[in-house]
């Protein structure tokens, strides 16, 4: 006996594989710093089924849609003018850092072998780290 079609079942079961893509593309968005946080996502599920004239079977489409939002817009600055007779746009140069993160530091150890105390010895082993 032929099973009724449920949500899990129509076309084959590409709904749920519809739906885990979409769901998938709106945790995305959600995560995405460059989206606007509180917008509301949405995933439509249109499902259309056209019967023939004697409504003995109809034809299928399913169309799984995901609404996300939008990336945050970005800003500058531009100034307006001409050079050499030719319009042109430019933007201002960026500030530097007023306080940049400090690289890493070469360091040096310095031990003297005690083999001879005596002042001709002052030959030294460098030994260099990364602090």
């Amino acid at each position: 006996m032929e099973e009724a079609v449920t949500l899990n079942s129509i076309a084959g079961g590409v709904l749920p594989e519809l739906f885990d893509r979409e769901m998938k593309k709106v945790v995305e968005n959600v995560l995405d710093l460059n989206s606007a946080a509180t917008a509301v996502r949405t995933i439509n599920i249109k499902i259309k089924i056209k019967p023939d004239e004697k409504r003995n079977f109809g034809h299928v489409s399913i169309v799984v849609i995901s609404g996300i939002a939008s990336q945050n817009p970005y800003g500058s600055t531009m100034y307006f003018g001409r050079k050499g007779g030719e319009a042109q746009a430019i933007e201002p140069p960026h500030q530097k850092e007023l306080f940049p993160v400090e690289k890493p530091r070469q360091v040096v150890n310095f031990t003297i072998p005690q083999t001879n105390t005596s002042a001709e010895s002052t030959e030294g082993v460098l030994n260099g780290s990364t602090v």
